[in-house]
């Protein structure tokens, strides 16, 4: 229920208001946003702020999950969170993402690691395959940008 309502608050924020806007052209093109007289500096701030509550959120819900706060509950997420965001179609290069693909990205993620379970496979694979995900991702962005560059 947190997730789903800090979700629904930044996918609103991010389209529905001028700092949304913002903040996508901050990805986008920072020189651009400074040249036109917003404070990019400022916008980024507020980005990692804002991630960092959501990112304190995330590990008070882990450890009441577990009953027990471990330092290293949470290793090997990264990687995880990263390949989920670009299999949602987040440009490596900035400027291009939804929450909305995030979120397709993680539940694409998740039926992977399930199947892999289902079918019995080492559980290893589900370390290997955000890698995967992430070097093929790499990879494809770099092409479709050639081709749109070309």
């Amino acid at each position: 229920v947190i997730a789903a309502l800090i979700f629904a608050l930044a996918a609103a924020t991010l389209r529905f208001t001028t700092l949304g806007r913002y903040l996508y052209a901050v990805g986008a093109n920072e020189r651009a946003v400074r040249f036109s007289g917003v404070r990019s500096e400022r916008l980024k701030l507020f980005a990692f702020v804002v991630t960092g509550l959501c990112v304190g959120v995330a590990g008070m819900i882990l450890s009441s999950l577990m009953n027990a706060g471990q330092p290293t509950a949470g290793r090997g997420f990264e990687l995880t969170v990263i390949a989920a965001v670009i299999l949602g179609g987040t440009s490596l290069l900035g400027g291009r993402g939804s929450l909305l693909g995030t979120l397709l990205g993680v539940l694409v993620l998740k039926v992977i690691d399930n199947g892999i379970i289902i079918l019995g496979w080492n559980q290893d694979l589900q370390m290997v395959v955000p890698g995967i995900v992430i070097i093929l991702a790499t990879y494809l962005d770099i092409v479709r940008n050639r081709a749109n560059v070309g």
